[in-house]
Order: C-alpha cells, then structure tokens, then sequence
C-alpha cells in the first residue's frame, strides 16, 4: 500500500499531467512550457523538476500512460470485436473528460509528430496498431466491417472522431458529452459497416 507520501506524490503527478493536457488543448503544443504547467497546477518549478525533466517529459510520460491504459482497457475487453472497438472508443472519448485524461491533447497532430520518432514511443504506436488491426480483421470477419475498407483508414476515423469532444468544448454546443459520445459512435459504425 502506498505511503501519504507517494500518494501525494501521485496526486500531484496527476495534476501536472492536467494542466499540460489543457495547456495544449487551449494554446498548443508549442506553448507548454515548464513555466505554464507550474503555473496551471500553482506549484514552483523547482516542485515541478523534482517530477519531470522538461515539458517533453511530461507528454513523453503521458502517452505511455495513456497507450498503457488502452491497451489494459482492451484487453480486458470480450464479446464480439465490433463491440469491443466501440467500447474502446467510448473509452478513449469518456478518458479525456474523466480526471486523469489525456489522450484527447495527445492525439494533436503536433504532439504527434514530436514524438512519433522516438522509438519507445514509436513502438508503442506500432503495438497499439497492431491491436486496432487485430480487432478490426476479426471484426470483419465476423462481417460487421466493410471487408475492402482498408485498417489504417478505419483507425484513423475512429481516432478522429474523439476530436468531437473538443468540439463541444470549442464550439460550445448544446449537447451532453453522452450524446455526443453516442454520435460519434454512430458514425463510426454506420461508415465501416459493410453494404447490406
């Protein structure tokens, strides 16, 4: 069991790794800076070293958890593998909204391409598509996917419908984040469904 002080210890992690994801979200990659994240969590840097080296830090750690947490989030998913992409998908959607989320700001293409390279990084991009793939082949097997859509178009437009979030955010719309989960959901499904 963890002491109070390694609770704190991740409490504060979990607020540092917030407010970068917000940061993000709200001014973009080029604008998180160790002194913004300090400010947004109201802690000195000082605090805020003895946790991450640099802002690259911070995100380079929450893509691993994030990736980390699908992955889990997958694997303990059974029943039909359609309905396991649509359970993932509402996972990564209901993720950024939940108190550690982060993979909304992740998935920003310029937080993208300034990791993508790295190859712990990289391998992980690779391991998760290799499980998109594994559930969207068995999908299609089952006939509930188109079978000519190819996987990397059909991942894709699932990961960028977690985009919808945030347009609830920026463009302030009337809709509960439920529903527009439940849209997006929608679409997804009723685009890689396979002609009737």
């Amino acid at each position: 069991m963890p002491s109070r002080k390694e609770k704190k210890l991740e409490v504060r992690e979990q607020l540092i790794l917030q407010a970068a994801s917000h940061i993000i979200i709200e001014d973009g990659f080029a604008n998180l800076s160790m002194d913004a994240i300090a400010a947004e969590v109201g802690i000195s840097k000082t605090t805020l070293y003895q946790h991450f080296r640099s802002k690259e830090d911070v995100v380079r750690h929450a893509l691993k958890r994030s990736f980390h947490n699908v992955m889990a989030f997958m694997h303990g998913l059974e029943g039909r593998a359609i309905d396991r992409l649509e359970a993932t998908m509402r996972y990564m959607m209901e993720t950024d909204y939940a108190a550690d989320g982060f993979p909304l700001a992740l998935a920003r293409e310029e937080v993208l391409h300034a990791f993508v390279n790295e190859p712990e990084i990289a391998a992980l991009f690779k391991q998760m598509g290799e499980e998109f793939d594994r559930h969207i082949d068995e999908a299609k097997h089952d006939g509930d996917i188109h079978p000519d859509l190819p996987n990397p178009i059909i991942s894709s437009a699932m990961i960028g419908l977690l985009g919808l979030t945030e347009t609830k955010t920026v463009l302030n719309l009337p809709h509960r984040m439920d529903e527009i989960i439940n849209y997006a959901v929608q679409i997804f499904r009723g685009g890689i469904k396979p002609p009737s």
